[in-house]
């Protein structure tokens, strides 16, 4: 099942989100500022986001995130790597994704 959604960032102004694909979002299991990212494929995808069901630690979770605070999709033909994750990414949010950078969230390779 795919939707096609539009994106507000600098890079992609539109993609089509599939359960096929792997998604970069921030997380912080306490609520508030992300201090992590995580990635994975998402459950459900409704019009304005996307629903993940994750491991964390010993447990399950279910996190249901907008899709403008998607930071970026995993894209063999992508030009961003990261430290920590494998194969390439093509960032959806650039705004949020240089904030995340910044901050030390995520450190490029």
């Amino acid at each position: 099942m795919q939707k096609q959604v539009h994106v507000r960032n600098d890079i992609v102004t539109e993609h089509t989100f599939s359960k096929r694909k792997h998604y970069m979002f921030g997380f912080n299991y306490h609520g508030g500022e992300p201090n992590e990212v995580i990635v994975e494929t998402p459950h459900i995808i409704s019009d304005n986001s996307l629903d993940f069901i994750f491991l964390y630690g010993y447990k399950s979770l279910n996190e249901t995130v907008k899709v403008s605070d998607i930071l970026a999709v995993g894209d063999n033909n992508g030009t961003i790597k990261i430290i920590g994750w494998s194969g390439k990414f093509t960032i959806l949010n650039k705004e949020l994704f240089d904030k995340l950078v910044d901050q030390g969230v995520i450190r490029l390779r």
